[in-house]
């Protein structure tokens, strides 16, 4: 699944760097909790 992935790369670095990291970790955030609600296996990400 892309969208994981983006946000495991985002983990991964584990700082942000710059303003468009900044921008594509809220995305993240956003979509982290609305598939937390979907599947339970995202709420540890």
């Amino acid at each position: 699944m892309t969208i994981q992935f983006d946000i495991l790369q985002l983990i991964e670095v584990g700082k942000i760097q710059n303003e468009l990291d900044f921008e594509r970790a809220l995305i993240a955030d956003r979509k982290l909790r609305i598939l937390s609600k979907e599947n339970s296996n995202t709420k540890t990400v």
